[in-house]
């Protein structure tokens, strides 16, 4: 029962040999011999395991370890690893009995999470499971790793993009249903299920994240961000960013529905933002900065409308750069260079406000760089949908 294999597309094993050479190079550059992933984002990428997820154990030369509970791993995990064990969650025993076997005790070990990450710049390591590791290794020099991971994640091969392209296609499908149940009477929760349904059916997994609200035209302060049982009414807007998920791999869209007729208002805050997607569109090659990006949406601003760029790196989770409204100059990474293979979902907003405060009004979708350009994964047309 525990090694029962649950079928799961497979990347290739030239894939797996891709990904595990540069990230050897990475720790070889960074002077790291071990290198240990406790989090499931990273530890999939190593692993392809998409059941139970544990830690995996990569030397800089020998044989890759992964940790399960009770073995439900994956046909395509197993593809991949020849060393699963079995540690039923006790991560931090599984990893110091790895460790162990390493002789890692006065070697450099590497730990994703002890530094900070894009959307986690405290970390996110276990306390008590590094406490542990220190104790049974104490001269071992321990560094975070968790930038290393994301520059190894950075570029995607054309294997990941499909499986990007196939989660946009659920994100798509989800959004359009969305769309179609968005009518006067409609509860918020009715049109986030049919949302959930046509991602399934269009070969999604369950979705991980989603921003989905309600709000009226005239006033959009306070929206909540997830169902709450609000009616749907003309004159009312469905804000939403959906991620659809494939196999561990999340593409975001953005597609915002009107009730009603546009106020003018808002029908120019489109123009402004549909400008400051061109512009940006134009500029989506190899060799441009993301500093360049950010600041090829400013000549769309008018004297009412404002613009603002945003965009951050789609793939397993966490992926950089991370360009928002709240952002670190660090996670901006202005000076980082594109490349081609690199993803992120652009949806630059308008804003503006008026008597009843501040508006703001985007549409987006996952993009991937290409040597000629940039190339959308998506297939809806880049459109505020108005429903009469």
């Amino acid at each position: 029962m525990h090694d029962r294999q649950y079928p799961v597309e497979s990347f290739s094993l030239s894939e797996r040999d891709r990904r595990w050479a540069l990230v050897r190079s990475l720790m070889d550059s960074a002077g790291i011999e071990i290198l240990v992933v406790p989090d499931e984002d990273n530890s999939r990428y190593l692993s392809q395991m998409a059941y139970d997820i544990g830690p995996t154990v990569l030397p800089l030369e020998g044989t890759v370890t992964a940790l399960t509970n009770h073995g439900r791993v994956g046909s395509a995990a197993a593809r991949w690893i020849s060393d699963f064990r079995h540690w039923n969650r006790r991560w931090a025993a599984g990893i110091v009995d790895c460790l162990q076997e390493l002789n890692a005790d006065r070697k450099i070990i590497g730990i994703v999470g002890l530094d900070g990450l894009m959307r986690r710049p405290d970390g996110d390591l276990n306390y008590n499971s590094f406490i542990t590791m220190r104790e049974v290794f104490p001269h071992a020099r321990w560094v975070g790793a968790g930038e290393l991971m994301q520059e190894a994640r950075y570029v995607k091969s054309e294997e990941e993009i499909v499986f990007l392209t196939r989660a946009a296609r659920a994100t798509d499908a989800g959004l359009l249903a969305a769309a179609e149940h968005m009518r006067p009477g409609a509860i918020d929760r009715e049109i986030w299920g049919q949302m959930v349904l046509a991602m399934m059916r269009a070969g999604g997994d369950p979705p991980r994240f989603a921003h989905f609200g309600i709000a009226p035209l005239r006033d959009i302060r306070g929206f909540a961000v997830q169902p709450v049982g609000h009616a749907a009414a003309v004159g009312d807007i469905l804000f939403n960013e959906v991620d659809g998920h494939y196999t561990g791999y999340d593409a975001q869209g953005v597609q915002p529905i009107v009730l009603g007729a546009l106020p003018s208002d808002w029908a120019e805050a489109w123009k402004v933002h549909t400008e400051a997607w061109n512009r940006t569109w134009e500029l989506l090659r190899p060799g441009v900065t993301f500093a360049e990006l950010e600041s090829a949406v400013r000549p769309a601003a008018t004297r009412r409308f404002g613009v603002r760029q945003t965009l951050h790196g789609r793939g397993l989770g966490d992926d950089m750069p991370l360009i928002t409204s709240s952002s670190s100059s660090a996670n901006r990474m202005g000076e980082r260079v594109l490349e081609e293979g690199v993803c992120f979902v652009l949806k630059p907003y308008a804003t503006w406000s008026d008597g009843l405060g501040e508006k703001e009004l985007n549409w987006g979708d996952t993009v991937v760089v290409t040597r000629d350009g940039a190339r959308r994964l998506g297939e809806r047309s880049h459109e505020l949908i108005v429903r009469d």
